[in-house]
């Protein structure tokens, strides 16, 4: 095993506990942190599949835990939404070049990271159903 591998292991490691612990914490983050720092030394396609199935696995433990207090007539169309997105961003994934797709990635999450700090979001509640679909759709797609 050479050291460039070690040093890999180390970073994907360090980064999926780090998002994990956010993730667990507040409920998000685990692809906003562990994405970048895993891109660093990995490349795309492992990176957000590893993340994605650690991601789920943990959303898996959480919604086990919470079961009693998930209102499933709320969530069933988030779902439901995001499930439609998944085969795009598969394909996506799939074909797109691994440089366009790690700066393509990093952007992404920034302009997630830049929404989220500076609260430029609105209320769903004032959004129709047509764009919270369009919204939950696209997370689906890029896998967040």
């Amino acid at each position: 095993m050479t050291d460039l591998f070690h040093l890999e292991t180390i970073v994907a490691i360090l980064a999926l506990f780090i998002g994990s612990t956010m993730f667990s914490a507040i409920g998000f983050g685990i692809a906003m942190f562990a994405t970048p720092v895993m891109l660093l030394v990995l490349d795309p396609q492992t990176v957000v599949v590893v993340v994605t199935t650690w991601g789920a696995g943990i959303g898996v433990w959480i919604v086990v835990q919470a079961r009693k207090d998930i209102l499933l007539r709320e969530i069933l169309p988030i779902v439901i939404a995001g499930a439609f997105g998944v085969p795009i961003g598969v394909a996506i994934l799939k074909n797109a070049d691994p440089s366009s797709l790690r700066v393509g990635i990093a952007v992404l999450i920034l302009l997630l990271a830049a929404v989220s700090v500076t609260n430029l979001q609105k209320r769903v509640d004032s959004l129709n159903r047509l764009e919270v679909v369009i919204r939950i759709f696209a997370a689906g797609r890029y896998g967040l």
